[in-house]
């Protein structure tokens, strides 16, 4: 199955669980977390990327265990951090077309329109 799984996933951060039993699924495309801080988006996108491991629960990227798999579940995913620091200020669009560049798409490919 292609596309990020969150299988009620349970995470301690500390004294504190910030993720407890979460269950998502993200398809193909582009997806932005977007929310307060302290709300668990990093510890979310270092969960994807494999660099965190889980308490309970299971996290497959395109059907791959990003822990056990890196290289197979991240061939496929590009995560843009919020303040790139090899881009400056640049805007949205600069950005896709970075990351398509990479990938060896066009933009629009890469948005999928």
């Amino acid at each position: 199955m292609y596309g990020i799984k969150f299988d009620k996933v349970t995470k301690p951060f500390g004294k504190n669980t910030v993720l407890k039993s979460t269950s998502f699924y993200i398809q193909n495309g582009i997806t932005l977390f977007i929310s307060e801080n302290g709300t668990g988006k990093s510890i979310i996108i270092y969960s994807i990327a494999g660099f965190l491991r889980i308490q309970e629960g299971r996290i497959t990227v395109n059907g791959y265990d990003p822990v056990k798999n890196h290289a197979l579940a991240l061939k496929d995913i590009s995560i843009m951090p919020e303040v790139p620091s090899y881009f400056g200020s640049g805007k949205v669009s600069e950005h896709i077309d970075l990351f398509a560049r990479l990938r060896s798409i066009c933009s629009s490919e890469f948005l999928g329109i």
